[in-house]
């Protein structure tokens, strides 16, 4: 190491930081904290200003121009402002709301031309700024029923009873609304007219809120509201709470409201042992204890005179205090607890009343305990009051000791005030130091007698002094005139004490009877081997301390100090040298980079710069010291190129340019050139450019030195202007290196560095098959990219799939690269557009969609599908507003897709293409819009307008009828049954038997208009066709549960009307279930009979069929209490579904399926029509109403017989229809 010696030469003792430099630093702190709180300041300030500027520029936004600018330039000139209304008026409220506050004539002309151009917000701060203000002018105009309840209490609550009593006499305000804790925050605030304004009406139940107001009142010492609700109250009295009230009163001092208390009667006045004069007379309330003394219920002595000691505790209830001690009922005989508990709380004042009563007696052993105990407590008030009132031998020299004792410094200091003998001060100082120190105190007091004998006393207050660190104490025993600081080795004590005391030490030194010289060295070893460099600090200030000892040198300890004040000291001092110990001064200061301490030895002219092989210099230069290095080179005898320029290579080799550039400039700096290789290669690395351009320009030197370690070093640092100057020097040579590195520099990202290296023209960017340009677009490097693509000598071409597959999903680097001409996007069978659409880059889209060479139709509009199939709605609306890509391709398979998910937003996408054609209906186009409901409405609408020949309504298994059927589309159904080519009834009535589920009358009687749908109803065997429209929607047709509303129809085309009676509610008819009943007489009627079961009005309405298949109508009703049981012997579906439903993908079944029931659930039906209906197809079908009736007769008669042979009572007899 260079600096060993400088180490070793460095004490290993001298610790901590100088003091100079930390008042420095604290300075700095200081002065940043109060920078940070002015800027804070000032950006507060800013944002005030914005909000004002904002506020003022409102202009006529809401009618009238309503600006909030400075008051005094907006309203009239008769209007004064006081402070509340100007600070009111800067803050966000109206104009308005600031002159509301004001009652003349002018300020309420203001309000109103302001009220039509405010916000009804607005107008309610103008409200409550008017109530507040007491504003009766205002008030009238501004409140509503909206606001009325918070301005009204807004009002009672400010105390403004002119606004009180207009909005209650204009029924704008409710007294009732002055409830609860509305009432009592009146009551506190001493608002007594509002009181009186709500109490006066006679809606108001002061009797259920008055309780807690009149409480708050008396707590808060208002004796007039407190009458004025008292006097009105008409409810039964909280005792309990007034008690609580009438006690803090009385604490707190209110006079009147306690008179008023007593006056009503409304407490006991001796609640909780008297509690009422206990805290009048400990908060020294005279006025309020004589009251209460005077009253008849209260017991001043109560409590062994608990009123009497409470006063007892402090001076300010001395009053008190002597009234209940002169008062009658005042117990003597307490006395002694009276006097302890006045010192102990140091009441002078109480003492003297006490001690001054014609009838307490006070002992000899009380006085001198009382005198002892404000000694040692403290108290000197207490202790001169006892002291002078009493005669008591010795309780002053006594008082003395336990002062000492305890520390008491302010009873010894008034104790010296009195007269006293020194011996007694000197004895109480031995107490004092032979305590410790823990009373230094009480000594610090005592050293202030003058007389004091300190001479056998001295060692011992010097030692607790020392040790105790308390340097006003020993300024104290040093500035005593008996002190003699030749006593012991009071000097080194104070030097060598662990605490700084240095005020007694320099006190010590400026004694005239003190003589530093003979122990002059020793309190410098002292000072320094403590550590007390600060001690040091004043010892050098005395001329007659000896610092030339060989163990510490004197700059060694000043410059542990960084202290250049007791620098300057001891170089004014001739008897110390700055060139001891080898010139370690300036090599430490040097090393430390302390030029201006450099300077002043420097100066000094004792001092050799050069010493130790020039250390000085080399250590400032290896340090980065380049002020101490400037100084150093204007030293004579200073070599800078010594040790082979090792200040240089330092200087180089950690960074440090400007020392460098400094020693390159100085002509006595001659490097070699090995040496100036080896900076160059240090400066490159470092990236110190004009350090590199300084070296270069040495005549004869190799930038290629090293396998180009150089140029290697700056390029592996990213060094550009370092680079660029290697480059530039003659004789270089990047060769493969400069090629690797515009690879390296484009996956970095390095872009200057790439740039300089391109701008050479020696390094290849072509290599590795263009892997600059690829590995850059790849890192996501869009200005390395860019670069590249500028240089020219990459085949964009026969990158592009990779360039573009990199580039796709960066926008901004896809903008740059297909700006190339050379570029082709459509690379790869459009791979990017696919990615693009794929990854939802939106920004890469639509530069790919702008560009001729992409064709977005691939693969029979692959992206377009597969973006609608992932749910990418901004991707598809972007394709499909694309001329090249079709909506419709695949069948309109996007179209699909968006009715199978039932997909709103990519519907509306796809049909809003203009080179959608609704009317194509290719594909079942209708089929697909129908299934999507509302929101194809107005393209259903578009192809049925068009001439019939021109749409073809056809579609497997009908499927477009069917759903239009179901859904109610009657227009649609019309234009497929007028078709030629579409058979209504195909497959097996569905469309009929779909629009009879839904309840659409309009459709069911068209499709019973055509023969085909009549034909195939009537080779139906029963009624499966009438009897598929399911009971689903029984909210609907007014059916509970049911069947079908063909039978319902039925019954009420027959007249059948229910029973009255409800079913038991134990009773439970399922929908679609058979009931075992027996009908007839005969064996063969014992077999069940099947009955489709529905409920209507409360009724069980059955459509019966027999073995002859002959069907019947007949109501059945349950008896009150009779279960009915419900079986399933067998399922019969109402509905084929291979007649019902034309065969389809799974997917779509599930989903028309749940349309469907969707629509059903929308739809409704008229109970009337569906029974002229059903009549109407019953007529259709051959089968008469009389017939009906005649059967179910027959059927009713039957079964009547059946039930009276058996006796069952488990069901009514059968209606008869009339």
């Amino acid at each position: 190491m260079p600096f060993a010696e400088l180490s070793a030469a460095r004490p290993a003792d001298c610790h901590g930081p100088p003091p100079d430099k930390v008042v420095v630093i604290i300075i700095i702190v200081i002065v940043i904290i109060i920078i940070v709180i002015v800027i804070i300041v000032i950006v507060i300030v800013i944002v005030i200003v914005i909000v004002i500027v904002i506020v003022i520029g409102r202009g006529t936004q809401y009618g009238k121009s309503v600006k909030v600018a400075p008051p005094t330039a907006l309203l009239p000139a008769s209007l004064t402002l006081d402070p509340v209304v100007a600070t009111l008026a800067w803050r966000t409220v109206p104009l308005a709301a600031v002159a509301a506050v004001r009652k003349s004539d002018s300020a309420v002309s203001l309000v109103l031309d302001l009220l039509p151009g405010l916000l009804q917000a607005e107008r309610d701060v103008v409200a409550e700024a008017a109530a507040v203000a007491d504003n009766t002018k205002v008030i009238s105009r501004v409140v509503t029923t909206d606001n009325a309840r918070r301005v009204f209490l807004l009002a009672a609550k400010a105390g403004a009873v002119l606004v009180v009593r207009r909005m209650l006499d204009d029924a704008t305000g409710d007294a009732e609304w002055a409830d609860g804790s509305v009432l009592v925050d009146i009551a506190r605030a001493g608002h007594t007219k509002v009181i009186d304004a709500l109490v006066s009406e006679s809606r108001f139940r002061v009797e259920r809120f008055g309780a807690a107001a009149t409480a708050a009142a008396i707590r808060a010492g208002h004796a007039s509201i407190v009458s004025l609700l008292l006097t009105t109250a008409r409810g039964p009295i909280d005792r309990a709470l007034f008690t609580r009230a009438y006690l803090a009163a009385a604490a707190a001092g209110h006079t009147a409201v306690v008179r008023q208390v007593l006056h009503f009667r409304i407490v006991n006045p001796s609640a909780k042992d008297n509690e009422a004069i206990v805290s009048a007379a400990a908060g020294g309330h005279l006025e309020i204890v004589k009251l209460l003394a005077a009253h008849k219920a209260i017991n001043v002595a109560a409590s062994k005179c608990r009123a009497l000691r409470s006063a007892a505790a402090l001076n300010k209830t001395a009053s008190v205090f002597k009234f209940l001690l002169y008062h009658e009922s005042a117990d003597l005989s307490l006395a002694k607890s009276i006097l302890a508990h006045a010192v102990k709380h140091g009441s002078d004042a109480i003492l003297r009343i006490l001690i001054g009563h014609p009838d307490v007696q006070l002992g000899y052993i009380d006085l001198r305990d009382a005198c002892l105990a404000a000694a040692r407590a403290n108290q000197p008030g207490a202790l001169i009051a006892l002291l002078s009132h009493a005669e008591i031998p010795g309780a002053q020299m006594r008082a003395f000791f336990a002062a000492a004792e305890a520390g008491a410094a302010d009873v010894l200091t008034a104790l010296l005030a009195r007269p006293h003998s020194p011996q007694v001060a000197t004895e109480a100082l031995a107490v004092a130091v032979a305590v410790g120190v823990s009373q230094l105190a009480a000594a610090r007091a005592l050293l202030a007698e003058p007389d004091l004998d300190l001479a056998p006393l001295q060692a011992k207050v010097v030692a607790v002094a020392v040790e105790a660190g308390d340097d006003a104490l020993c300024q104290a025993l040093v500035a005593h005139p008996q002190f003699d600081p030749t006593t012991g080795p009071i000097l080194q004590q104070i030097a060598s004490s662990r605490k700084p005391l240095l005020g007694a030490l320099a006190d010590l030194l400026r004694h005239p009877a003190c003589d530093v010289r003979p122990a002059s060295s020793k309190l410098v070893q002292l000072a320094v081997e403590s550590g007390r460099l600060d001690v040091v600090g004043v010892l050098l200030r005395d001329e007659r301390i000896d610092v030339t000892m060989a163990r510490y040198a004197p700059f060694k300890m000043v410059i542990n100090t960084w202290s250049v004040a007791l620098f300057k000291v001891l170089l004014a001092r001739r008897d110390v040298s700055p060139a001891a110990l080898d010139n370690y001064a300036v090599c430490a200061c040097a090393e430390r980079g302390l030029v201006e301490l450099v300077s002043l030895l420097l100066d000094d002219g004792r001092v050799d710069a050069g010493a130790r092989q020039n250390l000085p210099i080399r250590a400032a230069a290896s340090g980065g010291y380049t002020a101490v290095v400037e100084r150093l080179l204007r030293a004579p005898g200073v070599d800078p190129a010594a040790i082979d320029n090792f200040a240089l290579r330092k200087a180089v080799a950690r960074g440090h340019a400007d020392t460098a550039l400094l020693l390159l400039a100085s002509p006595r700096v001659k490097p070699s050139l090995e040496v100036a290789a080896l900076a160059l290669r240090l400066a490159a690395d470092a990236g110190e450019d004009r350090l590199v351009a300084q070296l270069i320009s040495i005549p004869g030197i190799d930038v290629t030195a090293s396998d180009n370690a150089a140029l290697v070093a700056a390029l592996a640092g990213n060094h550009a202007e370092v680079v660029r100057l290697l480059l530039s020097a003659p004789g270089s040579a990047p060769g493969a290196i400069g090629t690797e590195a515009v690879i390296t520099a484009a996956r970095a990202g390095w872009t200057p560095l790439l740039k300089v290296l391109l701008a050479d023209g020696r390094c290849d960017p072509t290599t590795q098959d263009g892997a600059a340009l690829v590995g850059a677009a790849r890192a996501g490097r869009t200005p390395a990219v860019v670069a590249l693509l500028e240089d020219g000598r990459v085949d964009v071409a026969a990158v592009s799939g990779a360039l573009m597959a990199a580039a796709v999903t960066k926008p901004v680097m896809l903008a740059a690269v297909l700006a190339h001409p050379a570029i082709d996007p459509g690379v790869a069978n459009n791979a990017a557009v696919k990615t693009a659409a794929a990854g939802e880059y939106l920004g890469s889209l639509a530069l790919l969609l702008a560009h001729a060479k992409v064709d977005p139709g691939v693969d029979d509009n692959a992206p377009l599908r597969r973006s609608a199939k992932a749910g990418a709605y901004s991707v598809v609306e972007m394709l499909a507003a694309d001329e090249r890509v079709d909506p419709a391709a695949g069948n309109h398979a996007v179209l699909r897709q968006a009715v199978r998910q039932y997909d709103v937003r990519l519907f509306a996408i796809v049909t809003a293409s203009p080179r959608f054609d609704p009317c194509a209906n290719r594909g079942g186009l209708l089929y697909h819009l129908l299934r999507m409901g509302a929101a194809a409405d107005h393209l259903v609408d578009q192809i049925i307008a068009m001439p019939p020949h021109a749409v073809d309504y056809t579609s497997p298994d009908n499927r477009t009828l069917v759903t239009a059927a179901a859904k109610g589309k009657l227009a649609v159904v019309e234009a497929c049954v007028a078709a030629a080519d579409v058979d209504p009834a195909v497959p097996g009535n569905a469309a009929i038997t779909a629009a009879a589920r839904g309840g659409h009358i309009d459709v069911v009687r068209l499709l019973f208009a055509q023969q085909s749908v009549v034909d195939a109803a009537k080779a139906e065997t029963d009624f499966a066709t009438l009897n598929t429209a399911t009971a689903a929607q029984a909210s609907n047709t007014g059916l509970v549960g049911g069947i079908c509303g063909i039978v319902h129809a039925l019954n009420h085309a027959l007249g059948i009307q229910p029973l009255s009676q409800p079913y038991h509610e134990h009773m439970r008819p399922e929908l679609y279930h058979y009931i075992e009943r027996e009908v007839g007489t005969s064996e063969a009627d014992e077999a069940p009979v099947a009955m489709d079961v529905v409920v209507v009005d409360d009724t069980a309405v059955a459509a019966v069929r027999d073995e002859s298949s002959d069907w019947n109508l007949c109501s059945l009703a349950a008896k009150p209490g009779t279960p009915v049981t419900v079986m399933v012997p067998y399922a019969r579906p109402l509905l084929d579904s291979s007649s019902s439903e034309p065969a389809e993908e799974e997917e779509e079944e599930e989903e028309e399926e749940e349309e469907e029931s969707r629509s059903e659930e929308d739809a409704m039906v008229d109970e009337e029509e569906v029974a002229r209906m059903a009549i109407d197809a019953m007529q259709t079908l051959q089968m008469t109403t009389a017939q009906l009736a005649q059967l179910a007769q027959e059927r009713q008669t039957q079964q009547a017989r059946r039930r009276a042979s058996r006796g069952s009572v488990d069901v009514v007899d059968l209606l008869t229809p009339p």
